[in-house]
């Protein structure tokens, strides 16, 4: 539904029946309202009070990605992928991904990624989406026993 209502936002800044900006305005809010969600999941997740709420998270990531891409944030859209993918992957193999390192840098960073970030801002999101990856990763591999 996100998706299709900034395609819809999108073709019409487009034709110029608004200016751009306000078409990034209207994805940030949305942007921070999903972002809020996850830290309300993963918070229901830490305190085991919700089973469904890691499928909760990696819809709502999804969604993100999808609706960063559509208006060319994709840096953000790389990020969100990357917690995707930490998050099947626990999902996958039962892990906790925990809330702290890479993945509380990457939602801590996200919103800052809803706008025209700085050069810097980029730079940390890539140099993030490698940590995420590498997390992704060790999660994958499954749990040994002795």
């Amino acid at each position: 539904m996100l998706l299709l209502l900034f395609g819809l936002l999108r073709m019409m800044a487009d034709a110029g029946h608004f200016p751009e900006p306000s078409l990034l305005a209207i994805f940030a809010a949305e942007a921070h309202a999903h972002l809020r969600q996850v830290e309300a999941d993963l918070a229901a997740l830490g305190h085991g009070r919700d089973g469904a709420a890691l499928g909760a998270v990696l819809d709502t990531l999804h969604t993100l990605a999808g609706a960063a891409r559509s208006v060319d944030l994709a840096e953000l859209e790389w990020l969100c992928r990357a917690l995707e993918r930490v998050f099947a992957a626990a999902r996958d193999t039962g892990a906790a991904p925990g809330q702290q390192g890479a993945v509380a840098a990457a939602l801590a960073l996200a919103p800052q990624l809803t706008g025209q970030p700085a050069g810097r801002i980029r730079n940390q999101a890539l140099a993030l989406c490698g940590q995420l990856d590498a997390l992704a990763a060790q999660l994958a591999q499954p749990l040994s026993t002795p």
